[in-house]
């Protein structure tokens, strides 16, 4: 692990205090957390503008758009 600084205004600092008080987790740890969470965010949201800038470029055709609707439905049946 590698020790960085970090500067947060008070109200957030504050916030932190509290978090960290309840949970029972370090500074560092609800960083991590909420750092990992954000970087995944932004992993998914970068394959899904890549997606749509690909389909923007080579639209799907309607016939296989009707082939992905069939494979998605699920038929229920009660016995």
């Amino acid at each position: 692990m590698k020790n960085i600084q970090v500067c947060f205004d008070e109200k957030i600092l504050e916030k932190l205090d509290d978090a960290a008080s309840v949970s029972k987790l370090s500074y560092s740890d609800i960083i991590t957390e909420a750092l990992t969470q954000w970087l995944k965010q932004r992993e998914i949201e970068s394959f899904e503008n890549d997606w749509i800038e690909k389909l923007k470029k080579n639209p799907d055709k309607s016939e296989d758009a009707e082939k992905w609707i069939q494979c998605q439905t699920w038929k229920y049946q009660e016995k």
